[in-house]
Parts: structure tokens; sequence; C-alpha cells
């Protein structure tokens, strides 16, 4: 078994999602259990719209301000939102 690998629908091996792509998947996740566009996030957030959609996809590397900014808009803590993020 590969550390950090995971089994594909084909059942080939493939490396773990980047963190990127795991944080952007949170917090898609908990913006849709919120039931919020992304514009709504964006906005709470205090953060542009296609900068979210960029963080959604995995292609940012976001800085400790604004992963703090998405976590109040997203009524969680930090360590809430990285927990989730180590799950996925």
């Amino acid at each position: 078994m590969h550390p950090g690998a995971t089994v594909s629908a084909t059942g080939e091996w493939r490396a773990r999602p980047d963190v990127r792509e795991r944080f952007g998947t949170a917090v898609k996740f908990r913006r849709e259990e919120l039931g919020l566009t992304q514009e709504d996030l964006a906005v709470k957030a205090g953060i542009h719209r296609t900068y979210l959609s960029d963080v959604a996809r995995g292609t940012r590397n976001l800085s400790l301000i604004n992963i703090e900014r998405l976590a109040a808009a997203l009524a969680i803590t930090m360590s809430e939102l990285f927990a989730a993020v180590e799950q996925g």
C-alpha cells in the first residue's frame, strides 16, 4: 500500500489529492451544507468570487488570513475546517 494513496474506481492506485484540492473540497462541502452560493460565501468572507472559485478547484494556495476569513464565513473554526481537510 502506498502512504497517502487511494484506489480509483478502476482499482488503480493514485496519489492522494493535493492539500489545496482537499481544502477546496472541504470549503465547497461546507458551503453547500449552509446553502450558500459561491458569491454569498465570497461576500461573507470578503474575498472575490473568482478567487473563491479557484479555492474550490484547488488551484489557490491560500494565506492564513484568507483561511481564517473563510472559516468564519462558514461558521466553523479553523481547526474544524482543517479537520475536514484531513479527512478528505
